[in-house]
């Protein structure tokens, strides 16, 4: 896993990583404190990107990809940072190693299986829960199985359209995938009668379809594009979410941009593990509150039941208990959630982003450095696996200095090898 950090004012953009990266070989994982999260996009203009989650993309290490972003793209430059973002977009759609038909279809595979065997597992879960909530009665199995698999496409398909679609793959017909895809979803449908689970073909498809089509990811890298275009006077970042390439088709979006404005004067944004810096932020563990409101809604209802039987024993009428039934608890718990949630704005993160507003670059640098730290040193003593460790890598972006390294762990000596930074 990983800690990131983007930390913008007016002056810079400050970004920090960990280098802990964790590496599974079936049921065993380790975890080396070696990796690259930090790379320069450009040797000549103020930009550069921050990745976390997976370490590779198309079986290609992402470090090698930006090394060839960088080789065969550097003297680019574009007048903002999201037309940097999208031209790295196109960068991967065209790059040999990643357009590879073979490769593509190797991810595609692994998306249909994962999808299927996840689907399974839910499906089989829910009707293990639902006959052992029977007390060994009889039960059709078979038909237990099937409205189970129907239920979950239909929440499946819900969620999908809700979260939306990726750019590249919002007129990609069900037809096409069929055309692409004709020989794995034949078995697709063998390992379905294999394994008894139920649906027809075109079931499958049109829910793989509106799956591949989706923002719902099985395995991404987050990419964060940070520092300044041409026509920019401030930083700002480009946050995007890149999956795999399929029939020449990129899985990925963009997060809605973080633009430093003369309204906008700061901003702290974390990526990945994110639920130590948020609490320093809030003031409150992101958790600890999720759990705070799910408390309440169920203290609300616990309390308007008791309210009811009371009313009941009392002898009160049917339109009094409709009237007292009546009350709206979700308006209650939101206006709870509405309030708190502006206290957390005014107590503690604007005090933060105020200060971050006036810090000059080396108090920005300090301040990304100490909340990677910080998390690091959570993760130390609360977590079994340490996934956010190792030295932590710092950049400053400016508009007049370009992109420079504050902290960088290198394999090779540099005293030994000068060609090598004179190349940087």
């Amino acid at each position: 896993m990983t800690a990131l950090v983007s930390i913008l004012n007016k002056k810079a953009a400050v970004i920090a990583a960990d280098s802990a990266v964790t590496v599974t070989r079936g049921d065993k994982a380790k975890i080396y404190n070696t990796a690259n999260k930090i790379f320069r996009l450009s040797n000549n203009q103020p930009i550069g990107a921050m990745i976390y989650r997976s370490s590779g993309f198309m079986g290609v290490p992402w470090d090698v990809l930006f090394k060839l972003y960088r080789a065969k793209r550097s003297d680019k430059s574009f007048d903002t940072v999201k037309e940097y973002a999208e031209d790295f977009i196109s960068f991967l759609k065209n790059e040999k190693h990643c357009k590879n038909a073979d490769n593509q279809m190797s991810y595609f595979t692994r998306e249909l299986s994962s999808y299927y065997y996840k689907l399974q597992d839910i499906v089989t879960r829910e009707c293990e829960e639902v006959i052992q909530s029977q007390n060994g009665e009889d039960m059709d199995t078979e038909q237990l199985i099937k409205d189970k698999l129907y239920e979950n496409f239909g929440i499946a398909n819900q969620a999908f359209e809700e979260q939306g679609h990726c750019p590249e793959l919002e007129d990609f017909s069900l037809r096409r995938l069929r055309s692409y895809a004709k020989t794995k979803f034949d078995d697709l449908m063998e390992l379905c009668q294999e394994d008894g689970m139920p649906g027809t073909r075109e079931e499958w498809e049109e829910n793989f379809h509106n799956y591949i089509r989706s923002r719902f990811f099985n395995n991404e890298t987050g990419v964060v594009f940070v520092g300044y275009g041409d026509e920019d006077i401030y930083p700002s970042l480009v946050p995007a979410h890149i999956a795999g390439i399929m029939d020449g088709c990129l899985r990925y979006y963009f997060d809605e941009e973080e633009i430093i404005t003369n309204e906008n004067d700061a901003s702290i944004q974390p990526f990945a593990q994110t639920d130590t810096m948020i609490s320093l932020m809030k003031g409150i563990h992101p958790e600890f509150y999720a759990t705070i409101l799910d408390k309440l809604n169920a203290s609300l209802h616990a309390a308007k039941q008791q309210m009811l039987e009371n009313l009941k024993v009392a002898g009160a009428s049917e339109s009094q208990l409709g009237r007292a039934a009546d009350v709206d608890l979700e308006a209650i718990s939101d206006k709870f959630h509405e309030d708190i949630t502006t206290y957390i704005q005014d107590t503690f993160i604007d005090g933060v982003v105020y200060a971050v507003d006036s810090f000059n670059i080396e108090d920005m640098v300090k301040m990304a450095e100490s909340l990677i730290s910080i998390t690091n040193l959570q993760r130390h003593f609360t977590s079994s696996e340490e996934s956010v460790g190792g030295p932590v890598d710092v950049a400053v972006i400016t508009k007049s200095e370009g992109f420079v390294w504050v902290n960088h762990k290198q394999w090779f000596q540099q005293e030994m090898n000068p060609q090598i930074m004179e190349r940087k």
